[in-house]
């Protein structure tokens, strides 16, 4: 009986001490979360930083809004500094916290064009992770590229493929520039955007596009890579005989091969109406 006794009063305190910590945790984590929502509204962005990873580590239900909060804070301080090695740790805590949301499932798709942006931002950046955030945020984007990441994404494309040693690879990523090229500029033109855009644009290009061959030798991959949807087929295999021509590539082989297979979609879309 002294034993039941003894086991009740152990169970009645430690259930007394949890609830006591569970009280304590949450008056802390209210009051950091004061001092960093404080933070926010006197632009105080460290601050606000400093204060949301600490509620992040500490408290167990963080959520979407505070997240928001959080990095909305950290892109402030990297915009606004001026010290590169200070940037850099903030950059640094950013992706991390991106790879938290992720894991989480807080994080909104609708970030990765500037996600991809920051990984080409790093001292030593991240191509590969940069051209998986750039290319998934062009996708699932239905408005269109904003202009400040255009010259970004096409040059990470650019330097992918300057250092890729795979032969194979390397063909697929000088396709990629040249579709991105035809895209981005038709992009730049409708969209009224910057004419340096464009021109900075066709001076990369020209460092990829040196001769004929520099087309032909892509033709054979570029055809079997067009996309089954054959209007959009049709305006790649067009912008590619548009370059060749520019080129004064036309009495190729590759050439024909091109007319024959744009005279062929434009067939096949003919039978379909």
């Amino acid at each position: 009986m002294i034993f039941g006794r003894t086991i009740l009063l152990l169970f009645l305190l430690c259930a007394t001490t949890a609830f006591s910590q569970s009280i304590d945790e949450e008056k802390i984590w209210l009051r950091i979360k004061f001092l960093a929502n404080n933070a926010l509204v006197t632009e105080d962005y460290k601050s606000a930083t400093f204060y949301f990873l600490k509620g992040e580590s500490e408290c167990d239900n963080f959520g979407s809004i505070n997240y928001a909060r959080l990095t909305e804070s950290l892109i402030r301080v990297i915009r606004m500094e001026k010290d590169e090695v200070v940037k850099e740790a903030y950059l640094d805590t950013l992706i991390q916290v991106w790879n938290r949301m992720d894991e989480k499932g807080f994080y909104d798709h609708k970030t990765d064009l500037l996600r991809g942006y920051y990984y080409t931002d790093l001292t030593t950046p991240d191509r590969n992770k940069a051209d998986f955030y750039f290319r998934r945020g062009i996708e699932e984007k239905e408005t269109p590229i904003n202009e400040n990441y255009i010259l970004p994404y096409f040059n990470n494309t650019f330097e992918l493929y300057k250092k890729e040693q795979d032969l194979d690879k390397k063909a697929k990523l000088k396709s990629q520039l040249i579709n991105d090229f035809f895209a981005l500029s038709d992009l730049v033109l409708e969209s009224d955007y910057h004419y340096l855009t464009l021109e900075n644009l066709t001076k990369q290009m020209k460092s990829v596009i040196h001769n004929c061959k520099d087309i032909t030798s892509e033709i054979e991959g570029f055809i079997d890579a067009l996309p089954t949807d054959s209007e959009k087929a049709k305006a790649l295999v067009t912008n590619w005989i548009n370059l060749m021509e520019h080129e004064k590539c036309t009495k190729s082989k590759e050439y024909e091969i091109l007319k024959d297979k744009l005279e062929k979609l434009n067939s096949e879309s003919s039978k379909g109406l």
